[in-house]
């Protein structure tokens, strides 16, 4: 079976490289070009290969793999080449070919650590085989137990099949070694408040302002953000609104921070607040019907009905099917006096779910209002009647008299 393996894998690497020669005549140039920028009478493999690695840090891909090919044309065995190769690879997103790269390398040189991390990125990553790729991981543990890339690493592909627990071991391994690794405590935050262990993710999130306290860094801003996230969830909302505001002071308008801290001023009663970050979340996504909506239900809960009629219809521009658009319109009407056109909106709502019990009622109870004014107008016209018949019958009698 190895050797049919070994064969198969051989049999890929020949097939792509008769693919590589056949490159167009102005690539080919191209490698005569760089042979002749090394200026030296015998180039060897690791002339190539320095020479591949300088292109590939200036993002020239295609040129740094013709010279990682030309450092194997001399040495077959050259590992390292085969390793850059497959990062080359990588780069072009020609995944099985990289994958490749890196199995011979480990041929060559079964204890190349970072020919072993390699492969398990590609294999987790592009190919979600996730179980190689721990394998892969441990392989680089062995050679190198204090790599903790490899470790949080591992512990990314074992949350991807659900060993949560062993994944926060290897993170925190990771941490043992680099206490100061942000992007770590990040990911630890994030799997600790999948959890529901909403103490312990706050404690991750909170390393990381520890460690960098004032600067502005992505990883700054999203644990003060994902510090607002658990604290709402936890009813702290006051504490949740303050890591809001810290997270804005690095994602200037962004809208789910915006979108969280007028839902929270929502909660707080602030409404007037609550307002001022709606109205910012709009100017970000003026299409959505959802946040139309929301600044509708601020308007109501400040006293401006016809502002959020206003609000109400613009949403039902981008949300047409949302019966509760349509029965909250209907009942903001009904106080504003507007029966018929509130009539009009229940009746909008049940058309698209006939069985909304919300508006069921409101459509029944609007009718019986109805009836009931009905009702009181003819018992007022009945009294009116009443008493011009008592008044002409005295006028009778006086002139009788």
């Amino acid at each position: 079976m190895t050797n049919n393996h070994q064969q198969n894998n051989q049999n890929k690497i020949v097939s792509s490289n008769q693919k590589l020669t056949r490159y167009s005549s102005e690539l080919l140039k191209r490698g005569l070009n760089l042979a002749k920028s090394i200026e030296k009478e015998t180039i060897t493999p690791d002339d190539w290969r320095l020479k591949g690695n300088d292109l590939f840090r200036n993002g020239a891909y295609e040129e740094a793999l013709i010279c990682y090919e030309k450092a194997l044309e001399i040495n077959r065995n050259y590992s390292l080449a085969w390793n850059n190769r497959g990062s080359v690879f990588g780069m072009l997103k020609r995944y099985e070919e990289a994958l490749l790269s890196y199995e011979k390398a480990l041929e060559i040189q079964p204890n190349d650590d970072m020919a072993w991390k390699n492969k398990a990125k590609i294999l987790g990553s592009k190919f979600n085989r996730y179980e190689e790729a721990i394998y892969c991981y441990e392989q680089v543990l062995k050679i190198n137990p204090n790599d903790a890339e490899s470790l949080w690493l591992k512990g990314a592909d074992l949350a991807e099949i659900g060993h949560y627990e062993d994944a926060i071991k290897s993170y925190d391994k990771a941490l043992e070694i680099n206490p100061d690794f942000c992007e770590v405590w990040l990911i630890r935050g994030n799997q600790l408040n999948d959890l529901g262990r909403y103490e312990e993710a706050l404690t991750s999130y909170g390393k990381i302002l520890e460690i960098q306290p004032n600067e502005k860094h992505e990883f700054v801003a999203c644990a003060w953000q994902m510090r607002g996230v658990i604290l709402d969830k936890l009813g702290r909302h006051e504490e949740a609104l303050f890591s809001y505001e810290k997270a804005l002071n690095f994602r200037l308008n962004e809208y789910s921070v915006c979108s969280e801290c007028s839902k929270i001023l929502y909660k707080l009663g602030r409404y007037e607040e609550s307002l001022i970050y709606s109205d910012k979340v709009l100017e970000i996504k003026p299409d959505d019907g959802v946040l139309w909506y929301n600044k509708g239900q601020i308007l109501i809960k400040i006293g401006l009905y016809e502002e959020a009629i206003d609000c109400y219809d613009q949403a039902l521009l981008f949300t047409t099917n949302d019966p509760v658009v349509w029965n909250n319109r209907g009942y903001i009407l009904e106080q504003l006096g507007h029966f018929e056109e509130a009539l009009n909106s229940y009746d909008k709502a049940l058309k698209i779910e006939p069985n909304f019990e919300l508006s069921i009622n409101n459509r029944k109870r609007l009718l019986n209002k109805d009836a009931y004014q009905f009702q009181n107008e003819i018992s007022a016209l009945c009294d009116h009647l009443s008493q011009l018949q008592h008044e002409i019958c005295k006028d009778r009698d006086e002139n009788q008299k």
